[in-house]
C-alpha cells in the first residue's frame, strides 16, 4: 500500500492547494454561459413527469404498478433537488434574485428543504471537501456503511436514522433560522403558509390520499437514493488529486432516471467548475477527457456495484485505483 493510498482513516485527507485551472479560459468561458430557457425547462419537466406518472397510476391501478410509479416520482424528486443546487450554484437563472426564488419555491421547499440554510452548507461543502469540516461527510457518514449490521443497519444509515450521523431530517426539517431569514425575516413563516395552502387545497379537493400516494411516500426513494448519491460521490477514492477526490459515473439508463437525472454523474467535473450549468456537464467532460492527466488520474466508476465493490476492497486494505482508463473508456 503506498501513501497515496486511502484506507478506513485517510480517505478524507483535504487537498489543500488551489483547484488548477485544466481548460483554456476561453474554453471555460463558453461552459459558464447560463441559458434560463434550459434551466427553467429542466425544473418545468420534472412536474410534467411527476403529474404524469401519478395520473398513468392512478387509471391502471395496481400494488405493482404504484410501487413502480412511486420509485420514479422519487427519482423526480432528486432532479428537483439537483434544480436546487442549479439555484445554489446561480446556475439556473442569470436574474440572481429570480433564480433563488425559482429554486426556492417550486423545488426546494416542495421536497420540505431549507433552501438557504442548504446553500449555506453546499458551500461549505466546496470549501472544506474531504475534510472533517464537510458538512456532506458528516451528514452521510460513509464510514459507518461498512459497520452497518445487516440489511436493517444498511437502510437507517441510507435513510439517515443510524444514531452517529448528523440526522438528516434536522437538514429537511426548519434549517438554519439565521440563514432562512436571510433578507426577509418572513421567509419560513411564509414556508410554513405555503405548507398549510397546500395541505388545505388538498383536503378541500379531496386529494389527501394524492398527496400522500404520490408526493410524501416518494419522498422515502428520495433520501434513499440521495444518501447513496452522496456517498458515492466522494468515498473509497485515492484522493491525492483534484481529479480523483471526487468520483464520476458512466451509470445506466435506469441509475441515471432514478440517483442521477440532470447529468449529476459527472462529479469530478463539478468540483473542479462548480459554474459549469448541468446541461453542460457532458460538454465539459469531453474537454477534460482529451487531457492525459485526467485520463490517468480521474477516479471513473462504470456503475454503482463498481463503487460498493470499491468500499469493500477499501475496508479489507486493498488499494483503491480507478480502473484504467483510455480515450474511448472516457
Amino acid at each position: 500500500m503506498t501513501a497515496d493510498t486511502p484506507t478506513a482513516k485517510t480517505w478524507s485527507r483535504p487537498i489543500a492547494w488551489r483547484t488548477p485551472q485544466f481548460l483554456p479560459s476561453d474554453t471555460v468561458r463558453r461552459l459558464l454561459k447560463r441559458d434560463p430557457a434550459r434551466g427553467i425547462l429542466s425544473l418545468v419537466t420534472q412536474w410534467v413527469a411527476i403529474v404524469g406518472i401519478a395520473a398513468i397510476s392512478e387509471r391502471f391501478w395496481h400494488p405493482a404498478l404504484y410501487v413502480v410509479a412511486a420509485v420514479l416520482i422519487g427519482g423526480r424528486q432528486v432532479a428537483l433537488m439537483l434544480v436546487v443546487h442549479e439555484g445554489v450554484h446561480n446556475t439556473l437563472l442569470k436574474n440572481r434574485r429570480w433564480n433563488d426564488r425559482v429554486a426556492e419555491w417550486f423545488a426546494a421547499w416542495p421536497i420540505l428543504m431549507p433552501y438557504r440554510s442548504y446553500r449555506r452548507i453546499h458551500r461549505q461543502h466546496h470549501l472544506y471537501l474531504g475534510t472533517s469540516k464537510d458538512p456532506d461527510f458528516a451528514r452521510n457518514r460513509p464510514d459507518r456503511l461498512a459497520e452497518a449490521q445487516g440489511l436493517g443497519g444498511i437502510v437507517r444509515l441510507l435513510l439517515g436514522f443510524e444514531g452517529r450521523q448528523v440526522a438528516v431530517r434536522r437538514f429537511w426539517g426548519p434549517g438554519d433560522p439565521e440563514a432562512e431569514g436571510e433578507g426577509f425575516a418572513w421567509r419560513p413563516a411564509l414556508r410554513v403558509a405555503a405548507y398549510l395552502a397546500v395541505v388545505a387545497g388538498a383536503a378541500a379537493l379531496g386529494g389527501l390520499r394524492l398527496l400522500a400516494l404520490y408526493w410524501l411516500v416518494p419522498l422515502v426513494w428520495f433520501l434513499v437514493a440521495m444518501r447513496l448519491k452522496g456517498i458515492a460521490e466522494h468515498f473509497a477514492v485515492p484522493s491525492h488529486s483534484h481529479l480523483n477526490q471526487s468520483r464520476t459515473f458512466k451509470p445506466s439508463l435506469l441509475a441515471s432516471l432514478l440517483v442521477t437525472p440532470l447529468h449529476a454523474e459527472y462529479h469530478i467535473e463539478h468540483h473542479l467548475y462548480p459554474g459549469v450549468p448541468h446541461y453542460r456537464l457532458p460538454d465539459l467532460h469531453k474537454e477534460l477527457a482529451r487531457l492525459p492527466e485526467y485520463a490517468d488520474e480521474a477516479h471513473i466508476s462504470t456503475a454503482y456495484s463498481d463503487f460498493l465493490k470499491e468500499c469493500i476492497a477499501l475496508y479489507k486494505g486493498t488499494p483503491v485505483r480507478p480502473a484504467p482508463q483510455t480515450p474511448a473508456d472516457l
